[in-house]
């Protein structure tokens, strides 16, 4: 609980910081339409570390990608695959998301909460993974996090979340928004 804590207080301070040493825009040369159409950065592309509880006996260490379209409010698929070390069962997750950020529509970066709905496909590693898997499951999850701008462009983004089949889980993601 002390950790969790610990890093809601940390992204608070960060977010403050950074909206403090924000330059206003009033000091800036006013730019003609097509440099602002050229920097709308509404895509984004990301690539993440994961880990979920898909058992009480340990942990499921996984990585994945996210893909989606849109600034305050983002719709895209995520995809991950997850290896349990105590079990020998891995995980394949597919999801569709639809992501809002707490700053508003013309946010792109800061606090977001995300949902997550598709299925996951488990495999027994000790039978070899063959498809069709042996059995899945419909996922769902909620996620919490936030998205730290690194440039224009690039960004970086520790989550967690909480869902079905699995328990809980965190992570964090680099990515590049277009």
């Amino acid at each position: 609980m002390r950790g969790f804590m610990f890093l809601i207080i940390f992204f608070i301070s960060a977010d403050f910081i950074i909206a403090r040493e924000a330059v206003p825009e009033a000091e800036f040369p006013a730019q003609d339409d097509s440099e602002k159409k050229l920097r709308k950065e509404e895509g984004w592309i990301c690539l993440s570390a994961d880990t979920a509880m898909y058992s009480f006996d340990a942990l499921c260490y996984g990585g994945g990608f996210a893909i989606a379209y849109g600034r305050g409010l983002s719709v895209g698929i995520k995809a991950v695959y997850y290896a349990d070390t105590v079990s020998f069962t891995d995980v394949f997750e597919f999801c569709f998301l639809l992501r809002l950020y707490f700053k508003g529509m013309e946010a792109g970066s800061g606090p977001f909460m995300q949902v997550c709905a598709g299925f996951a496909i488990f495999f027994r590693r000790d039978d070899g993974i063959s498809f069709p898997a042996q059995w899945g499951a419909v996922n769902a999850g909620l996620n919490a996090g936030w998205r730290f701008l690194l440039g224009d462009a690039f960004y970086i983004e520790p989550f967690i979340n909480a869902g079905y089949p699995y328990l809980a889980g965190a992570g964090l993601g680099v990515g590049v928004r277009f």
